[in-house]
C-alpha cells in the first residue's frame, strides 16, 4: 500500500470500478468479458473497490507523497519508499501538508 509509483493505476482502477457500477445500472448492459448481465457479486466487488481505494489506499498514498516532499524526499524513489517507516520518523511541519 506504500507504493506511490502506482498511484495513477490506483486512480484508473477506482474510475473503472465506478464506470462499471454506472453501466451496470442499465437493465440492458452486457458485460463485454462475460457476455452476460453483471452479477450482484461483480457489482458488490466494484463497490468494495471504490470504497477501499477511494477512502483508504489513495488518500494514504497522497498523504505519504506530501509528507515525503515536505521532508525533502523524492516520493517516487524506490529506496525512499522502502524506507518510509524511517523517513516518517523525522520531524515535519504539519502546516506545509495542507
Amino acid at each position: 500500500m506504500n507504493e506511490t509509483r502506482v498511484l495513477q493505476a490506483d486512480y484508473d482502477l477506482l474510475h473503472s470500478a465506478q464506470d462499471y457500477i454506472d453501466r451496470a445500472k442499465s437493465s440492458n448492459y452486457i458485460d463485454p468479458v462475460t457476455k452476460r448481465a453483471p452479477s450482484k457479486e461483480a457489482i458488490n466487488r466494484a463497490h468494495a473497490i471504490v470504497f477501499f481505494f477511494g477512502s483508504v489506499v489513495i488518500p494514504h498514498k497522497e498523504m505519504m507523497i506530501k509528507e515525503m516532499k515536505v521532508r525533502g524526499y523524492d516520493p517516487f524513489n524506490p529506496k525512499n519508499i522502502e524506507n518510509y517507516d524511517e523517513v516518517k520518523k523525522q520531524p515535519i511541519d504539519r502546516s506545509k501538508l495542507k
